[in-house]
């Protein structure tokens, strides 16, 4: 009984030492599957990140790549629209004739769709592009949608039965954008201008023109807004460059705008014979500003247009307040006179005014008025244009017909502030090539 109780007791302490073992193993194995599972975590976690950073990326550069799509797309609208044209243009002639028998009663939007049948594939998605550009250009908050739209048609991926092109749509991509602009009688403040358009596309086309000052911080200005095709545009200022530019208005919406045209007024005396340059015409106006302020520069008479006669001469110049006159001799000596004082039609009259003055182009010099009693003389008949005395003959005289005849210059008596006898001529007998005056508005 004892040997088989310590056998047994040894059985035991064999089992229990094997089982021990066992547990000693299955610990370590869950052990190291733990740190497995760790690390496996951890490399889950860093491929999340690393999916997370190419995901950042990836939109980050669609987004970017989109901006400069869309971008590109913008700048390329004018190459678009002028394509567009060219390709309108090849069927406008059966599209005008098919909406001239088109019976009035149909929808306009039926004729449209029936005509946009005749056009071929290419033309049809190029205005469908056109439409949608300028649907993104109208409505910036649908910009991504219709951006979708616009690369769908550039794939040419064009159904008929899903187009719903408008009619403003169709006729604003080039058929009905303003064209042939023209100047006309443009002068120191206003200008005539005309342009030139299909209608009969439409007769419920309205234009709007707009401006503005050339390199000023301001917006465009609205100017007109009617059914004609010509306007005149006044209120300007002289000597300066303007913008404009106009479109087409159909049921309320603006068609394209035409490309940016520019133009400049006239300075004063842009219309005269006599005067070079803007440097002289520029110093003219400086020696007129020393008595006030100019409104308005006006020709009211020329010599080889007007007839050279004394008749001629007042029937433009009498009774005009202040003027300028210009003179030409054939040795091309050029000098001129300023009065404020009204040149009136009587016999041997000297006339006081002590705002008077001579000048000289050539010389670029002035010469005030020393004897204003004698500033210049109405001697109707035998003499035309006379700054003097006509009593004794002293002065600068152009005879009746001076054109044709000899006239003179005696500065001997000082009635001006010149500093010799013959300083406006050069010679005490000269002949002339023209005459201008010009009436001076004062503000």
């Amino acid at each position: 009984m004892h040997c088989k109780h310590k056998i047994l007791k040894i059985s035991d302490e064999g089992a229990l030492k094997k089982e021990k073992i066992t547990l000693d193993s299955s610990s370590k194995i869950f052990n190291d599957m733990v740190d497995k599972i760790k690390l496996l975590k951890e490399k889950i976690e860093d491929e999340i990140n690393k999916i997370n950073d190419l995901y950042e990326k990836t939109i980050s550069d669609l987004n970017k790549a989109f901006q400069e799509k869309h971008e590109k797309l913008i700048k390329q609208e004018n190459d678009i629209k002028e394509k567009l044209q060219n390709e309108v243009t090849k069927t406008k002639e059966n599209l005008e004739n098919f909406l001239t028998q088109s019976n009035n009663e149909i929808k306009l939007n039926e004729r449209i769709n029936t005509g946009l049948k005749k056009l071929d594939k290419e033309e049809k998605n190029m205005l469908k592009i056109l439409s949608y550009i300028s649907k993104m250009n109208k409505n910036n908050q649908n910009m991504t949608k219709l951006s979708q739209e616009l690369m769908k048609s550039i794939k040419f991926n064009y159904n008929e039965e899903e187009s719903n092109i408008k009619y403003e749509e169709f006729i604003f991509s080039g058929i009905l954008i303003p064209n042939k602009i023209e100047f006309k009688d443009v002068s120191i403040d206003s200008v005539n201008i005309s342009w030139n358009i299909d209608k009969k596309i439409s007769n419920k086309i309205e234009f709007r023109v707009e401006i503005k000052q050339e390199n000023k911080n301001e917006e465009f200005k609205e100017i007109y807004k009617g059914s004609n095709t010509n306007y005149k545009i006044t209120n300007l200022l002289k000597n300066i460059y303007y913008e404009f530019r106009i479109c087409s208005i159909i049921n309320g919406e603006n068609g394209p705008w035409t490309q940016i045209i520019k133009f400049k007024t006239k300075n004063f005396f842009y219309d005269s014979h006599i005067v070079k340059n803007i440097e002289e015409k520029d110093q003219i106006i400086e020696w007129i500003l020393s008595k006030g302020n100019i409104k308005n520069i006006k020709l009211i008479y020329r010599a080889t247009e007007d007839g050279d006669s004394c008749e001629s001469f007042f029937e433009k110049c009498k009774n005009k307040g202040p003027i300028i006159s210009l003179v030409e001799t054939k040795k091309k000596k050029r000098f001129g006179g300023f009065t404020k004082v009204d040149w009136i039609k009587k016999e041997s009259v000297n006339i006081k005014d002590s705002n008077a003055f001579l000048f000289s182009l050539d010389n670029k010099k002035i010469y005030k008025i020393l004897k204003s009693q004698w500033a210049f003389s109405c001697f109707s008949g035998s003499n035309t244009l006379v700054y003097g005395n006509q009593s004794d003959g002293k002065g600068i005289y152009l005879q009746n017909k001076f054109l044709s005849k000899s006239n003179r210059e005696d500065q001997s008596t000082r009635i001006y502030e010149v500093p010799s006898d013959f300083c406006l001529t050069g010679e005490k007998d000269f002949e002339v090539d023209e005459v201008e005056v010009y009436q001076i508005i004062f503000e």
